[in-house]
């Protein structure tokens, strides 16, 4: 995607959140010197504190019981972005960015959320216990504050979700890959591009999930705002193939 703005990272960017190696790693290919990237915070980044001092993020939460590093959001032309660390078991924090965020971005005619837990996944993490409490928690206030998208990754196991809202399916139209003004928010758990993926014997049947895809294959996403629509496409990295494409219109 030669034209792309930055990069949405949904977390773990290292594995073991302490090695300076990792990080050089990550950031070693050209394109990565190049490109602004928007990272979250994983469980793997959160064993250690090396990733505050790799990121500059902007209108970062000033005071935070997390060690790793604080959540942020920013602005990207008609879209609000807000970056939850949900590896921080203080929620009071998350409602509080969200607050700030909205109140600070009052005409943002997008509002997506980034985090790394996939609170409506596709595999076996969210089934988790915690994956339940934060599913509870991250969900009521996405909710409250209207956002559209929900991106996520922890699961290395690409899937798309129904509408959610009130942890309810939104009654839609999901006979084509189109929403026009929906109710709720749409959840992407998003893949590795660079790793491992990871394979069970059999998909998931999460009662939210509307299309998963399970490969070793890596993917990742290309996705385009417009002040009336959404579009996400979703390719392997090797030989460029369409995976899945989802697309939400506004009118209003």
């Amino acid at each position: 995607i030669p034209d792309a703005s930055f990069i949405i990272s949904c977390g773990d960017q290292t594995h073991t959140g302490e090695s300076a190696v990792e990080w050089a790693a990550t950031l070693s290919p050209k394109a990565m010197r190049n490109l602004p990237m928007a990272t979250t915070i994983g469980n793997h980044d959160n064993r250690g504190t090396t990733y505050r001092h790799y990121v500059n993020n902007p209108n970062s939460q000033l005071i935070s019981t997390n060690q790793a590093g604080n959540p942020y959001w920013f602005r990207y032309g008609d879209v609000l972005f807000v970056v939850f660390n949900t590896t921080n078991i203080n929620v009071f924090e998350s409602h509080a960015l969200a607050e700030r965020a909205v109140a600070a971005n009052p005409d943002a005619k997008w509002r997506v959320a980034l985090f790394h837990h996939d609170i409506y996944g596709t595999g076996h993490h969210a089934s988790d216990d915690d994956s339940y409490l934060l599913q509870g928690v991250y969900s009521s206030i996405l909710d409250k504050f209207e956002f559209d998208i929900a991106f996520d990754g922890h699961e290395h196991y690409y899937g798309r979700s129904y509408n959610m809202l009130n942890n309810e399916i939104v009654d839609l139209d999901y006979s084509v890959n189109k929403a026009t003004d929906p109710d709720g928010t749409l959840y992407i758990t998003t893949a590795s591009a660079s790793g491992d993926n990871r394979i069970y014997d059999e998909p998931y049947s999460h009662s939210w999930i509307n299309y998963s895809y399970m490969s070793p294959e890596l993917v990742y996403s290309e996705v385009k705002f417009t002040p009336s629509t959404f579009n996400i496409k979703t390719y392997t990295v090797e030989g460029d193939k369409l995976i899945d494409e989802y697309t939400i219109e506004k009118t209003d």
